[in-house]
């Protein structure tokens, strides 16, 4: 996979993807938590953030660093025929 592609996949802490999901958390007044590709300084890591029913972030743990090769496996995936 090229390195721009594998980038693409990734959200940061404060991109669209993660704002709507704190918009939803506040719309349905729940605490929602969510996983994510999270893209940080060129590198992507396994994230998880929680939001409060007021749409605030109470939790962002990096869970893990992964490979372009590790994303590649995951879009390139084809179900084994049985």
């Amino acid at each position: 996979m090229q390195e721009t592609k594998y980038l693409q996949i990734g959200e940061p802490i404060d991109g669209p993807w993660i704002k709507r999901i704190a918009e939803l958390a506040s719309d349905l007044k729940i605490h929602l938590a969510v996983g994510f590709a999270e893209r940080r300084d060129q590198k992507m890591y396994n994230s998880v953030a929680v939001f409060s029913p007021v749409g605030e972030l109470v939790l962002h743990d990096i869970l893990k660093r992964r490979s372009p090769e590790f994303y590649r496996e995951i879009i390139e995936h084809q179900p084994r025929a049985k």
